[in-house]
């Protein structure tokens, strides 16, 4: 399996498959909305270089997530997560975890420790800093998932009518 940056000619590859995500979402009862990504918002993270793909062996995406270096983020929760971790900028950047996702199909065996692994290096490439993530504070499962692979739980904050739990990472800052 291989974790690279994502192409302009897999976008339709990647709407496809938040709407695929979104689906086994909802048919399991979840609230969560995911997806599915608006074209134009995959493309444009394409474009900035934001968005890593999984591939298995013979090329099939398999997965994909979005990491980007600091914006002003959609949830109130990550802003108030964003607004705690003010550190200096020698300190590197931080940077926002977002649509980490597993073909429904290709879900349970392991592959997205596999795409969760690429971020890391995705940052340490591009100077370091933190990357800070959320998900529904009740998913346990999740939430272990983002323990397994080296995040650190930072706290629950309530957002829009339900709360979120926010874990960091921080890469060393200066490699390249």
């Amino acid at each position: 399996m291989l974790v690279r940056a994502a192409t302009a000619g897999e976008i339709d590859a990647i709407v496809d498959l938040s709407r695929r995500v979104q689906e086994r979402l909802s048919a399991s009862g979840s609230l969560q909305q995911f997806g599915p990504i608006p074209r134009a918002a995959a493309a444009a993270q394409i474009a900035a270089g934001n968005a890593l793909v999984l591939l298995d062996g013979a090329g099939a995406l398999l997965g994909g997530v979005f990491v980007e270096p600091e914006r002003a983020p959609a949830s109130s929760a990550i802003a108030r997560v964003f607004a705690e971790l003010a550190r200096p900028p020698s300190q590197g950047p931080r940077w926002w975890l977002q649509k980490l996702m597993i073909a429904p199909e290709r879900q349970g065996d392991g592959r997205g420790h596999v795409l969760l692994d690429g971020v890391p290096r995705h940052v340490e490439a591009h100077g370091g800093g933190t990357v800070i993530l959320d998900c529904w504070a009740g998913n346990a499962r999740l939430r272990a998932f983002y323990l397994a692979d080296g995040f650190s739980f930072h706290g629950e904050f309530h957002a829009d009518g339900y709360d979120v739990a926010a874990f960091t990472w921080t890469a060393p800052v200066g490699q390249r």
